[in-house]
């Protein structure tokens, strides 16, 4: 019947040969948890510990771990790219002050 097309045949002998699917977490249920306020790279340094100390610890799931450690490195990628920023920024401002006089290259 499965393969005249019969999803729940299919889904029946699936789950059989290969085992139930993992019901998908809860969407929307909110962590309880005090998100740490992430300004420097070694805040997140320190976010990533305290993470990975939860979930060694089991009082953390793989799932939420995995969000939480996303996050945190998308945070780190901006503070790296906000800092490159007004590093070039500042670069570019003694770059204008300096005179080469009249010699062009």
């Amino acid at each position: 019947m499965g393969l005249e097309g019969n999803l729940s045949a299919m889904r029946f002998v699936m789950e059989r040969t290969c085992g139930k699917a993992p019901d998908a977490p809860p969407v929307g249920v909110p962590l309880d948890i005090e998100p740490p306020r992430l300004k420097t790279a070694a805040d997140c340094t320190s976010a990533i510990q305290k993470v990975t100390d939860a979930l060694c610890a089991g009082t953390l799931d793989l799932l939420h771990g995995k969000v939480l450690l996303d996050a945190i490195a998308t945070q780190a990628k901006l503070i790296e790219v906000g800092d490159l920023e007004a590093r070039l920024a500042e670069l570019e401002k003694q770059a204008a002050m300096v005179d080469f006089g009249s010699r062009r290259n």
